[in-house]
C-alpha cells in the first residue's frame, strides 16, 4: 500500500500515558482517503520526546482540517492506526482557524471548508467547550463523537442530524429567496 492522503479531524490536548513512564502525547484523528478512493477514520498518538515529532509538529500546529501527505496505514487495527512513523508533509492547511479558537454563541453551527467533503463545527448544547467536526462526503457524514462511533450499521449521531437539519433549512431559505426573484 502506498502513501494516502489524509485530514485531520481532532487533535486531542496532551496527555499522559497509561503506561505509567510519565511520557505525554497527543492523539490525532483523521479520515484518510483510501486507494480505492473510499474514506476511513483513523488515529494515532504523536509523543513529542520521540524521534518521529519534527515530522508531526508542523501539522499538530496547523491544528484541525489540516491535510496532510506520506500517511501510511498500520495493518490490521480496527479501528484503522496511522502509523506514527510516516514522514507526513503538509498538503494544504485549513482556510479557517480552528473553530474553536473564536467563541461561538451555544448551539451555533459553522460551516468550516465547504466542497466535498464539507467540514462543520457543531457546538456541544451542554454549554461545555467542547464541539465536534462533522464531515459530509457525498451526502453520508461522519462525525467524531463517541456516539458515532458506536452507533453501528445506524451510522449517525445527533451532530451529524442538526447538521442536516440546517442544510435543509438554508435550502428551503434560498428557494423561497429564488422564488420572490421570480414573481
Amino acid at each position: 500500500m502506498g502513501a494516502l492522503k489524509a485530514k485531520i479531524t481532532k487533535i486531542e490536548q496532551l496527555k499522559g500515558s497509561r503506561n505509567w513512564d510519565g511520557s505525554l502525547y497527543y492523539r490525532l484523528k483523521f479520515l484518510v482517503k483510501t486507494e480505492n478512493g473510499g474514506m476511513v477514520f483513523a488515529m494515532t498518538d504523536i509523543v513529542p520526546g520521540y524521534r518521529n515529532f519534527p515530522w508531526w509538529e508542523p501539522v499538530i500546529k496547523a491544528g484541525p482540517g489540516t491535510v496532510i501527505g506520506g500517511v501510511y496505514l498500520k495493518e490490521g487495527f480496527k479501528p484503522c492506526k496511522v502509523d506514527a512513523d510516516s514522514q507526513v508533509f503538509i498538503v494544504h492547511e485549513p482556510l479557517f482557524a480552528h473553530p474553536k479558537a473564536e467563541p461561538l454563541p451555544l448551539g451555533q453551527i459553522r460551516l468550516v471548508k465547504s466542497g466535498d467533503p464539507e467540514t462543520w463545527y457543531v457546538p456541544s448544547k451542554s454549554g461545555v467547550d467542547r464541539g465536534y467536526h462533522v464531515s459530509l462526503f457525498h451526502g453520508i457524514g461522519e462525525c467524531e463523537c463517541s456516539a458515532f462511533r458506536y452507533s453501528g450499521n445506524k451510522r449517525s449521531c445527533d451532530h451529524i442530524k442538526r447538521v442536516l437539519d440546517l442544510k435543509k433549512k438554508a435550502a428551503l431559505v434560498q428557494a423561497e429567496k429564488t422564488a420572490q426573484k421570480l414573481f
